[in-house]
């Protein structure tokens, strides 16, 4: 195998796919990335058995061939190299990698031992915006479950029909959710589980991507994402997911419309006061005086109140919630106010970026 390419091509495709190759594999070969030249095209693959991911890198390929290095120390090596031509050709063993200003062998293993990554058929392909899926799945994880007990949950739920795409989430304390329209009548209705790492994996390459859109296959228990020269397979997560929509209040007493950015400093400076374990920040909110009181109270620390003005209507209310969750929520909605609707202080309270039901965020309380 002999190839070159520039080292500014082929960190980016090192960096992407690397980040996918296990760490502390109980199989060494998974903390390699396989290098391949095949057909005039350069590509990297990784996989840790649950995901695997596949790019190509920009370059000319001389001779074909095919191997795997570990994926650590060729990122660190190509990451501190300047942006030059780099000549990468395999002897026995090793791989030689030289430009202007270096030349380095390392050591890796036949390409032999790499597991396969599952191909996908490319039928019922779905499509969608490549920012919009961004932006949905980046407004939604926050709500995952971040403990693994109840895997269904520790995922984000893809629900198709033939023109929209709904993204949900849920810890059982808070959800998320988000409407993405589709590209096109495409597919039959469906619903899986994504699991957590895969959906932080495409969110990186969607951020690091300049892909229009992505191409979205299923198989029975595999999922590809394609956008661009990057693939993204995975496994889904097996399970029924909750039926969420139960537990999205239909009714509420107040609602108002809060700047952002006012809300999210004063809940902060709240929770300097908040007690440790709780995170509790009470809500009185008062439409006829058109403001909301954000207050905490900590018997070794202190207290502290503030208030943010408002508009809406509704009864005054007074909520306790976890300040956490108050603020990752406020901080993946794009407006600059958010609509707060609640019924009472044991109910889930519902935000939304004012003027927009294509997400919401809602929250349960702390019962006092």
């Amino acid at each position: 195998m002999r190839i070159s390419c520039l080292q500014e091509n082929l960190n980016k495709g090192v960096s992407l796919v690397s980040h996918v190759a296990s760490k502390k594999a109980n199989l060494p070969i998974l903390s390699n990335i396989l290098l391949r030249a095949k057909d005039g095209r350069i590509e990297l693959l990784a996989t840790n058995l649950e995901i695997g991911m596949k790019t190509q890198v920009r370059g000319k390929v001389e001779s074909e061939g095919e191997f795997t290095v570990p994926a650590q120390l060729i990122g660190s090596y190509v990451g501190l190299l300047p942006n030059e031509r780099i000549d990468v050709v395999l002897q026995g063993s090793e791989l030689v990698l030289s430009s202007q200003s270096s030349q380095t062998k390392i050591k890796g293993e036949p390409s032999s031992e790499f597991p396969l990554i599952p191909e996908i058929a490319r039928t019922n392909k779905r499509v969608v915006a490549a920012k919009a899926l961004l932006d949905g799945l980046s407004s939604v994880v926050v709500a995952a479950a971040i403990d693994d007990s109840r895997p269904e949950l520790h995922g984000v739920l893809f629900q198709f029909s033939p023109a929209q795409l709904v993204l949900a989430a849920t810890d059982s304390y808070r959800l998320a959710e988000a409407n993405i329209g589709l590209q096109g009548i495409s597919g039959e209705e469906n619903r899986i589980i994504v699991p957590l790492q895969t959906v932080h994996e495409l969110l990186r390459i969607l951020q690091q991507d300049d892909a229009a859109e992505v191409e979205i296959y299923i198989s029975d228990n595999q999922v590809l994402f394609v956008a661009g020269d990057v693939e993204l397979t995975s496994r889904l997560v097996v399970g029924t997911y909750p039926d969420y929509k139960q537990i999205i209040p239909r009714e509420y007493t107040t609602e108002v419309h809060v700047p952002i950015a006012e809300f999210v400093k004063v809940i902060k400076v709240a929770s300097l006061f908040a007690k440790s374990g709780v995170n509790d920040v009470a809500l009185a909110i008062e439409p006829a005086n058109k403001q909301v009181k954000v207050s905490s109270v900590n018997n070794q620390l202190g207290e502290n109140v503030s208030s943010v003005p408002i508009s809406g209507t509704g009864e005054k209310n007074e909520v306790v919630f976890n300040y956490r969750f108050l603020l990752d929520g406020l901080n993946v909605i794009s407006a600059d106010e958010v609509s707060l609707q609640v019924m009472n202080n044991t109910t889930a309270g519902i935000l939304r970026p004012k003027g927009s039901k294509g997400f919401l965020y809602i929250v349960m309380p702390i019962k006092q």
